[in-house]
């Protein structure tokens, strides 16, 4: 979840963050626009959960939406 997609991404790719730190090149393959910060929080605590499972697979597929 950021205001700054660039600059998010630019941070992960520097390797110093400590989620983030050694994982390889850091590339955006999704995203969503949300209203507020608590449904934006709520929905990438939901997708987290999907961890590149098929779920994650279906979301890429369908544009945001899981069966």
């Amino acid at each position: 979840m950021t205001k700054n997609l660039a600059k998010r991404l630019k941070a992960h790719n520097k390797n110093s963050g400590r989620f983030t730190k050694n994982k390889g090149k850091w590339e955006l393959v999704y995203k969503e626009e949300l209203p507020d910060k608590r449904s934006a929080w709520l929905r990438e605590k939901q997708i987290k959960r999907y961890k590149g499972g098929e779920s994650f697979k279906q979301l890429l597929r369908r544009g945001g939406r899981v069966d």
